[in-house]
């Protein structure tokens, strides 16, 4: 092999990363128009079709740009205080020696559990991953992912308050509460939640519930629409939300 042809090889490994990242470059640019174009055709048909019209308005940002506000961050640690002060209330008002524990559902009722607990003055804090005891499980099927369950303490004989971020069916709750009896006998079980949707399809009611849209002097939302809550730290901020369902077999909440 030439002197030459060796300076050439070499030339060409050594120019292959350059050209490689040029490379990646240029599909990122790409990339980039294509997204941009997306989104201007987007607010384009939109605007050709405002509703009503023979075509829906749509947006390929799933249901976000849907979302309405129900509770801020100030509107939540105010619905948060009034479920301690609820809790506490019926506390002080029972007239036994039994102790106290506070335990929540996996995911965010936990974090609530915590806030809760933190509020009232209750040192037993627990969290509850209710997956393998939901009654839908063999439709999720491999999907499913199980959470630990932590509750370092005995609950036999002790008053537990239960936590979760929404109610509407019960069947969480009722899957909750199976789970519980697994762990011991309490003298009592209180459910506080922070939203109270409506919709239930099991004789489950909540004993708190910071934020209740049913009744006539709830907020009137639709049977399809979704609430969603937002506590930190494991979302970027408290909040609670209600959006339309845009995808087909969305499921409400």
């Amino acid at each position: 092999m030439s002197e030459s042809t060796v300076h050439r090889i070499k030339r060409n490994d050594a120019e292959t990363p350059r050209r490689e990242e040029e490379k990646r470059m240029k599909i990122q640019d790409q990339n980039i128009v294509f997204f941009a174009s997306l989104r201007l055709g987007v607010l384009a048909f939109n605007a050709a079709y405002p509703e009503p019209s023979c075509f829906p308005a749509f947006s390929a940002f799933d249901t976000i740009s849907a979302m309405h506000v129900l509770a801020d961050e100030t509107q939540v640690a105010g619905l948060i205080d009034g479920l301690a002060s609820a809790v506490a209330r019926d506390k002080s008002a029972v007239a036994d020696n039994a102790s106290w524990a506070v335990v929540g559902i996996r995911s965010r009722g936990d974090v609530l559990a915590k806030r809760l607990a933190q509020r009232v003055g209750i040192d037993r804090v627990g969290t509850l991953d209710i997956t393998l005891y939901r009654d839908d499980l063999s439709e999720i099927g491999p999907q499913a992912i199980v959470g630990t369950t932590e509750i370092p303490f005995g609950i036999d004989g002790a008053h537990v308050v239960l936590v979760d971020d929404v109610l509407m069916t019960g069947r969480s709750i009722r899957a909750a509460l199976q789970s519980l009896m697994d762990l011991g006998r309490p003298r009592r079980v209180w459910l506080s939640v922070l939203v109270d949707r409506g919709g239930r399809e099991l004789p489950i009611h909540a004993d708190h519930a910071g934020l209740v849209l049913t009744g006539a002097n709830g907020q009137k939302i639709d049977s399809d629409d979704r609430v969603e809550v937002r506590l930190t730290p494991t979302d970027d901020r408290d909040a609670i939300f209600v959006s339309k369902p845009t995808e087909k077999g969305a499921v409400a909440r």
